[in-house]
């Protein structure tokens, strides 16, 4: 039972992680796109 939650919030943090990731990605891109919309 213990094992399965330890799996259960490892997953979270990993998909925590890569929406994270991406949240940046797009930020980075958004302000870019802001700043010059012609690239």
């Amino acid at each position: 039972m213990l094992s399965r939650i330890a799996e259960s919030l490892f997953s979270i943090g990993r998909y925590i992680e890569r929406s994270d990731g991406t949240a940046r990605i797009l930020d980075v891109h958004l302000q870019l796109l802001l700043e010059d919309p012609w690239i």
